[in-house]
């Protein structure tokens, strides 16, 4: 993993271990830093626009951009983990809504398809699809073939 310090430890500051992908980061912030200079300061180390970022805090998405960040200390202090998932961009989704649309059209067209198919091959080739009724039709006469 690679860790990279963002600013010099003081007193009155906040460390906050980041994770992006792979990467770590460690970075203190001044004590009464809000969410924004997280974001602004994760968007300026990992290339992540702010407004494309999920940070999420022991669990809890910090979407309150002007939430203090000593709020989420624990008493004891120490470290703050932050996890960032870049969210996905409108045009990403919309490429994968229309991949997924295009995979449901194709898996209706084949079943119609195969419907069509079997409709047209039991006109064309009947004696494929009427094996109970071949089988009465020569044994008919009370005879089995197998006697002979």
């Amino acid at each position: 993993t690679n860790f990279r310090s963002a600013m010099a430890s003081g007193a009155g500051s906040i460390r906050v271990r980041l994770q992006h992908h792979k990467d770590r980061f460690e970075m203190t912030l001044p004590q009464d830093s809000r969410v924004s200079a997280l974001a602004q300061e994760a968007a300026r180390l990992t290339a992540v626009e702010p407004g494309r970022q999920r940070l999420i805090c022991r669990g809890k998405v910090l979407s309150d951009a002007s939430l203090k960040l000593e709020t989420l200390l624990s008493k004891a202090g120490g470290e703050l983990p932050v996890m960032l998932l870049p969210m996905e961009s409108t045009a990403n989704q919309a490429k994968r809504n229309w991949l997924h649309y295009q995979r449901l059209i194709h898996s209706w067209l084949l079943s119609i398809w195969a419907l069509i198919y079997s409709f047209f091959h039991s006109l064309l080739v009947p004696k494929a699809y009427a094996k109970g009724k071949q089988h009465q039709e020569h044994h008919s006469d009370g005879l089995d073939p197998s006697d002979l």
